[in-house]
C-alpha cells in the first residue's frame, strides 16, 4: 500500500458536481492510494468476517440481556430484540479500519448508520479510476451491490415503494445528495421511490405517513436510531415495526455503539483483526498509520442481503491532517 501525490483534474470540482457529489471540501484527489491485489482480498476478508463477528456480539447482547451496554435505552430493549429477531431488510454500512498495508487490519468501528463517504467511495472515485488511471481497477463494487441488494431486500418489503428520508437541516446538502443516489440504485432495482425530508413525516394515529397522506411502508433514513429513540416518534417507530419497515432497522443501533469493541474483545479474545482491549474496556488503540505525513483510516463497505449475508463491496481511504478529515481515492494495477 503506497501514497502518491498528484496534481488534480482541473475540471474536477465540475466533475464532481456532474456526477452528483457536492463539493463540501471532503474530496481531496491531491493524493492517491495504490493497494496491491493481494491487499485488496485481505481488506475484503477481514471485512466480512468482522461483521460476521458483530452480528453475533448483537445475538450474544440479546442472549445475555446486555443491550443496555451498548446503549440502548432499558424501554427499548424489547423493540430492539424483535428487530433482530425478524431479521427486517438491512442495506449498507462501513467498518473503520486501522489498517497500514502489511499487518491485518483491525476493527476501529462499525458506522452501521453514518453514510459519510459514500457518494465518494461508489461515484466519485470510480469516475476518477476510469480517467485519471484508466488501464487500472479499484476495490469498489459498491454500486452493484446496492442494486443487488435491493433487489433481495425487496422480496420481503410489504410493496415496492420505498420512501427515502433526510434530514433537511444538513447545510452541505451532502445528506440529500446522498439520498438521491440511493433512490437511484433502488430504481435501477425495479423499485418505485420517493423522497421526503424527514421532517415531513407525519403520524395519523396508526402509522407513519408521507407530507400526501400517503402511507410509508417501508422508509430509508439518513437519521440514526440513536437520535430516533430521543424523540417522540421514536417510540411510535419502535411500537410500530409491523407497519413500518425502516431502513436500518433498529438492532442496527447496536453495532454503531462504542461500547462494541469491548465485547467483541470478550468474545474473541486475541483475533487478528481486534485491537486489544484494556481493563477500563477501551480500545488500546496506536496511533494511526502514517503515509506522507497525514494519517489514515480505511473505510470498509459492507452491503447486506437476506439472513443478514454481508459482502463487502468497496474502500475509501479518509486522511488526518490536522485539519479536517478528506477521502482520498485509490487504485489497483491491473498488471
Amino acid at each position: 500500500m503506497r501514497r502518491h501525490t498528484i496534481v488534480p483534474r482541473p475540471d474536477h470540482r465540475q466533475i464532481l458536481g456532474q456526477h452528483g457529489v457536492p463539493d463540501n471540501g471532503y474530496w481531496n484527489e491531491a493524493a492517491c492510494y495504490e493497494l496491491e491485489l493481494a491487499q485488496v482480498g485481505q481488506l475484503s476478508r477481514a471485512t466480512e468476517e468482522l461483521h460476521s463477528m458483530c452480528l453475533a456480539a448483537a445475538h450474544r447482547a440479546v442472549r445475555d440481556d446486555r443491550v443496555a451496554e451498548l446503549g440502548i435505552p432499558d424501554w427499548a430493549a424489547a423493540g430492539v430484540v424483535e428487530s433482530l429477531e425478524a431479521q427486517p431488510p438491512t442495506l449498507l454500512g462501513h467498518i473503520d479500519l486501522w489498517y497500514d498495508g502489511t499487518g491485518d487490519p483491525r476493527f476501529l468501528a462499525y458506522r452501521a448508520e453514518d453514510l459519510t463517504g459514500l457518494l465518494e467511495t461508489s461515484v466519485a472515485q470510480w469516475f476518477w479510476v476510469e480517467q485519471v488511471r484508466p488501464g487500472d481497477d479499484q476495490c469498489n463494487i459498491l454500486h452493484r451491490r446496492l442494486v443487488e441488494a435491493w433487489e433481495i431486500g425487496s422480496r420481503k418489503l410489504a410493496s415496492d415503494l420505498i420512501h427515502l428520508a433526510w434530514s433537511p437541516d444538513e447545510p452541505t446538502g451532502i445528506d440529500e445528495a446522498t439520498i438521491g443516489y440511493l433512490a437511484e440504485t433502488a430504481q435501477q432495482a425495479g423499485l418505485h421511490t420517493h423522497r421526503v425530508p424527514i421532517t415531513s413525516i407525519g403520524w395519523n394515529g396508526k402509522r407513519f405517513l408521507d407530507a400526501d397522506g400517503a402511507p410509508i411502508d417501508t422508509c430509508f433514513k439518513l437519521y440514526p436510531w440513536e437520535w430516533m429513540l430521543d424523540e417522540p416518534y421514536g417510540r411510535l417507530a419502535l411500537e410500530h415495526q409491523g407497519t413500518t419497515a425502516w431502513v436500518e432497522p433498529v438492532w442496527k443501533a447496536m453495532l454503531s455503539s462504542p461500547a462494541l469493541p469491548a465485547l467483541l474483545w470478550e468474545l474473541y479474545p486475541d483475533h487478528p483483526n481486534l485491537l486489544p482491549v484494556g481493563p477500563d474496556g477501551r480500545p488500546e488503540v496506536p496511533p494511526l498509520p502514517e503515509f506522507d505525513g497525514c494519517r489514515v483510516v480505511v473505510s470498509s463497505w459492507v452491503v447486506t442481503a437476506g439472513g443478514g449475508r454481508a459482502t463487502a463491496a468497496g474502500a475509501g481511504f479518509i486522511e488526518y491532517d490536522g485539519r479536517r478529515p478528506t477521502f482520498v481515492p485509490h487504485f489497483v494495477p491491473k498488471s
